[in-house]
């Protein structure tokens, strides 16, 4: 016998023998139909549970498109305060009419007087550069028309004659709204 061949033990059959025991089956026992109080039981689970299901897939997809909106308000709002913000005295007028489109509201017109009137003065008068730069900014609230945020920011304040700019830190809570499929700026508060 070689090492790669199997080595298999026989034992003898008896022929006479019997293979198998063979048990005896007995009918089971029969099932009851289901009384009407059990049908009615399991339908109202089965209402619950399918009115439970629907609820999880409304609050999922009013999650989902509350999360969308605020990513979406999120990228509007932070590129369009800084430009808000920023100033130079060749271009703060410019500057005006290009951000107006992005406003909305009684903030659009308490915009627009404050650079008209005092912003606009100020910066060709005494030459003043004014460069904001978002740190940091959170979502405070969020729905698919409303988000309110809250944005830290840097400003950067250079005058004519000044050869370093002043660098002041603030906080600022904006509320953006959807109109017309768009998201403008309603609200621009220091905090």
């Amino acid at each position: 016998m070689t090492s790669h061949e199997p080595m298999i033990k026989s034992e003898p059959i008896d022929l006479d023998e019997e293979p198998f025991e063979t048990a005896s089956i007995e009918p089971a026992a029969p099932v009851a139909a289901p009384t009407r109080r059990g049908l009615l039981v399991m339908l109202v689970v089965a209402l619950l549970l399918a009115v439970a299901l629907v609820a999880l897939v409304v609050i999922n997809q009013r999650h989902d498109a509350e999360a969308d909106a605020s990513a979406a308000a999120s990228e509007v709002v932070t590129a369009h305060v800084t430009q808000l913000l920023s100033y130079t005295p060749a271009t703060v007028v410019s500057d005006l009419d290009t951000e107006k489109e992005w406003l909305t509201g009684g903030f659009l017109d308490e915009y627009t007087a404050l650079v008209t009137d005092t912003v606009a003065a100020a910066a060709v008068n005494d030459k003043v550069t004014v460069k904001a730069s978002i740190v940091a900014h959170g979502v405070q609230a969020a729905s698919t028309v409303r988000v309110e945020m809250l944005l830290f920011i840097n400003v950067s304040t250079t005058r004519a004659g000044s050869a370093k700019p002043e660098t002041q830190g603030s906080r600022v809570r904006v509320v953006a709204e959807k109109v017309d499929g768009d998201w403008l700026i309603s609200t621009l508060a220091p905090v």
